[in-house]
């Protein structure tokens, strides 16, 4: 949340104790890394604190400091200031804002980071995650609903938020429903992971009841949720759409093979439609894996369902909805510590991804 001036330490113009200890720890989080460290979540960590201590100019004149650059929903939609859906994210209401925003970006940003596959896959959704829980506050907050809810007589589009709060439970929603869990420890107390955001949300409420706050980290959730229903239902619609194709190109060379002689060839190609429809069935439906592991491979899966998965173990991805990471070769590291069931693979190509054990083929040759 932000409302009013930034303030920026408070004694003799020096920085608050607190903020002190806080970016040591943050720094500290930053090595425990290691080596393979989150270059797109970094690289967004650097360019919100270079910003905002004014390493990348002016802040004022970027306008990324005080009033103009929060965003509020009235002077979005009364006045036009559309650039406030860019800039509030990267502005901050003092060094304690910025470096709690901060660490949890950290924590969820670089887990997410790694899961996806690398640096790109990152930014492109937290940019489209961005934008979608900036519309979806200025929307909410322009109808007031929170307020009516709360039975508060504030008006939130007046008011004006800033950081990457909203960002912070975006990635959250996002992660939790592209990568479930069996719970989250919340205080101490175990909720189940499809829970655990809204009742991460209530307790924000309890610390700061503020509906302004709410509707922002509401619009977060939701942004989540619904960019990752909607790649889901993309990559889905992307694979009917691939089985669709293919069983009509089935059907045309059927067609073709039948009509190219009208006695003893026709039988030759009605046997070639055939073997030709049984395979390429088998290979889109039951095998998923002839599409894509190499047929030295497939046999591996043939004689005993999925081989296990052991730390050092050489494999092939297939079957994932990214379909750029399938028939990448990587080293299985070992069970993924934040996600019970899945596994960690170094890919031969840089990155490290985790996977279910099932969408690995292991190549025991």
């Amino acid at each position: 949340m932000y409302a009013g001036g930034r303030r920026r330490g408070s004694r003799g113009g020096g920085f608050d104790p607190w903020f002190l200890m806080l970016a040591y720890d943050l720094a500290r989080q930053v090595e425990r890394l290691g080596p393979d460290k989150p270059v797109a979540t970094l690289a967004v960590m650097a360019l919100s604190a270079g910003a905002h201590f004014g390493l990348l100019g002016d802040a004022r004149a970027l306008g990324l400091s005080g009033a103009p650059a929060c965003l509020s929903a009235s002077r979005v939609l009364e006045r036009g200031e559309w650039r406030r859906l860019l800039t509030s994210p990267f502005a901050f209401a003092d060094e304690i804002h910025l470096v709690v925003n901060l660490s949890s970006f950290l924590h969820k940003g670089h887990l997410l980071e790694r899961r996806l596959g690398g640096p790109r896959a990152f930014a492109t959704r937290l940019c489209a995650l961005l934008l979608l829980t900036q519309l979806l506050y200025v929307a909410v907050a322009a109808s007031e609903l929170p307020a009516r809810i709360l039975g508060s007589g504030y008006a939130i589009s007046r008011a004006c938020v800033s950081g990457l709060s909203g960002a912070n439970f975006a990635l959250a929603a996002f992660s939790r429903a592209r990568f479930p869990s069996g719970g989250v420890s919340l205080l101490g107390i175990r909720v189940p992971a499809e829970w655990a955001l809204w009742a991460e949300l209530v307790l924000v409420f309890l610390l700061n009841p503020s509906p302004a706050a709410v509707a922002y980290h509401a619009s977060g959730a939701l942004a989540g949720v619904a960019v990752e229903r909607i790649e889901r239902g993309l990559a889905d619609a992307g694979e009917r759409l691939v089985r669709l194709r293919r069983r009509m190109d089935r059907k045309r060379r059927a067609a073709a093979g039948a009509g190219s002689s009208p006695s003893g060839t026709a039988a030759g190609g009605t046997g070639t439609g055939t073997g030709t429809g049984t395979g390429t069935g088998t290979g889109t439906g039951a095998n998923w894996s002839s599409r894509f592991v190499p047929s030295s491979l497939r046999r591996r899966f043939a004689r005993g369902g999925t081989p296990r998965v052991v730390p050092g173990a050489r494999v092939v991805l297939a079957g994932l909805r990214a379909a750029r990471a399938n028939g990448k070769r990587g080293r299985a590291r070992g069970p993924d510590p934040d996600a019970p069931g899945r596994v960690i693979v170094d890919l031969d190509d840089g990155g490290a991804v985790s996977v279910l054990p099932e969408r690995c083929a292991v190549d025991l040759d």
